[in-house]
């Protein structure tokens, strides 16, 4: 089934996305990583069990979306909040929430304060969010006030082709090239002076506000449903970000590890594999 267009309003936010499949058994939610967008699931939206209606968004400052106010900032928490939010629409069938990289961040965290409706969680390559050591505090603020100045006096920046754009991205984060373009073509563009971003520059302003990795573990210790985790199997930058994944996993409530096959954007690379161990899961959820 093609995808249809979708919207949402949520206080202050038009939230985009697409939808595909009935939801004969229920919805599946899908966060997309960061500076992705919903277009990240489509090879996954071809293999996806049926009976699941597939929601695809793009977080708020991605893709279609909306960008926040003038003056404000993206900080974690508010995608949970504006997640949770959107999800009181979807409260007349059973919901599942899945996420990629930051998506599954934002999805660790929904299982952990569940909406009455959720019945599973699904993390692809993330598990939490990247933390910080709080005696780093002053250092990580003072890093984002630079940032700010930095991006503020910042000038649209154009790009010659569509293909420059695309070996740039291939470069910065390896996975499969015709998924890397159907990202592209959602993030993209085009006018008389060549490709730009969608994207509100105000991503990659420095994070100054991190939890802790006690917070992130009090959260993973209060997962409240059947959370299935698949990791990639040689996803490097997972692993360089997770050193701490051991000490995670043994604090991880209802969930079920597995390992696939694949690099970061795993879910684009093998998602035939990766839909066969989702559909097993869902099949199994009460």
């Amino acid at each position: 089934m093609k995808p249809v267009e979708c919207n949402y309003s949520i206080p202050g936010l038009k939230i985009t996305g697409w939808k595909t499949g009935k939801a004969t058994k229920g919805r599946v939610v899908a966060l997309h990583g960061w500076l992705d967008n919903a277009n990240s699931f489509i090879p996954l939206a071809k293999q996806f069990p049926e009976g699941w209606e597939l929601i695809s968004l793009d977080l708020a400052g991605h893709g279609s979306s909306q960008w926040r106010a003038e003056g404000s900032s993206y900080h974690f928490l508010d995608y949970v909040t504006d997640t949770l939010r959107l999800c009181k629409q979807l409260e007349d069938k059973p919901l599942v929430i899945m996420g990629h990289s930051l998506g599954a961040a934002i999805a660790t965290i929904i299982a952990s304060c569940p909406p009455q409706n959720l019945k599973a969680a699904v993390l692809i390559d993330g598990l939490g969010p990247l933390s910080n050591p709080p005696e780093i505090s002053h250092k990580k603020y003072t890093q984002f006030l630079k940032s700010q100045e930095k991006l503020s006096a910042q000038k649209t920046h154009y790009y010659k082709s569509f293909d420059e754009i695309l070996n740039k991205r291939l470069k910065a984060s390896p996975m499969n090239k015709e998924a890397a373009r159907l990202i592209l073509e959602r993030s993209l563009l085009k006018d008389t002076n060549g490709y730009s971003w969608k994207s509100d520059p105000r991503h990659m302003a420095k994070n100054p506000s991190r939890l802790t990795e006690a917070q992130v573990i009090n959260f993973l210790e209060n997962i409240q449903v059947p959370t299935l985790f698949i990791e990639a199997k040689t996803g490097e930058y997972f692993h360089f970000r997770y050193k701490i994944l051991g000490g995670r996993l043994k604090h991880t409530k209802h969930t079920t590890h597995i390992t696939v096959d694949g690099d970061h954007h795993v879910h684009c690379d093998n998602p035939k594999h990766v839909a066969k161990e989702i559909t097993a899961f869902l099949n199994n959820i009460p």
